[in-house]
């Protein structure tokens, strides 16, 4: 009977310690695939329309936020759902990407256009939007650029809101008149826009939750 107990103290030991090894490199290999660094090598370097769509057919821009880790392509799905969980290859990955709303003009066109990207810890992908809460850091971080092929789109940010998914504003894109009303009420705006297609970035705060935080810019004109 002794034996039998230790056999499967044992047997529960090696169970844990599996699992314990099976689920570390699952984070392990969550947070390599949400830095991918190997998608780098397709950021423009110049004024190219190629590199983009040699990334892949869906890539329809590149984000860059001056002084923060956020430097990315944009993909866009034919919905919501296609690159939640799939990386810019089109490879399954947890971290998914970045991804402009399947509702908006794919050239960013539209008065508001909406920007997805999964909440990631130590400020992978759009995890890195919780450090705009300090109204310091964002001051300093005001800045970036959305390249569209062979065109530089220079991006100011003006606000920062905590909302919920419930928040049609903010995210009906194309069906409303747009999200400056909930901003308004709910926002911290460090400055009021003019007549400038406003871009949104969204994260989730964390798994569980339907809470979000949005970053808002202004689109202006080419950053040479």
């Amino acid at each position: 009977m002794d034996g039998l107990l230790r056999l499967g103290c044992l047997a529960f030991f090696l169970l844990v310690l599996s699992l314990g090894m099976y689920f570390s490199y699952d984070i392990y290999h969550v947070y390599q695939r949400s830095n991918y660094e190997s998608v780098k090598k397709y950021r423009p370097i110049a004024k190219q329309e190629e590199s983009l769509k040699t990334l892949s057919e869906d890539c329809v821009a590149w984000i860059t936020i001056d002084g923060t880790s956020i430097d990315d392509p944009i993909m866009q799905g034919e919905d919501n759902m296609e690159y939640l969980n799939k990386d810019p290859y089109g490879e399954y990955s947890l971290s998914g990407s970045i991804f402009l709303d399947a509702r908006c003009s794919s050239d960013f066109s539209d008065a508001y256009s909406l920007v997805y990207g999964h909440h990631m810890e130590h400020g992978a992908m759009f995890g890195a939007l919780d450090a705009y809460e300090s109204p310091d850091y964002f001051l300093k971080h005001q800045t970036g650029t959305l390249i569209l092929g062979d065109r530089r789109l220079a991006i100011t940010f003006f606000a920062f809101l905590d909302t919920d998914v419930s928040d049609m504003l903010v995210f009906a894109p194309s069906e409303n008149e747009g999200p400056l009303a909930s901003i308004k009420e709910k926002g911290v705006v460090y400055f009021w826009p003019e007549e400038e297609p406003i871009l949104c970035l969204s994260t989730c705060q964390d798994s569980a939750s339907l809470k979000r935080t949005c970053l808002f810019a202004v689109i202006e004109g080419e950053n040479d």
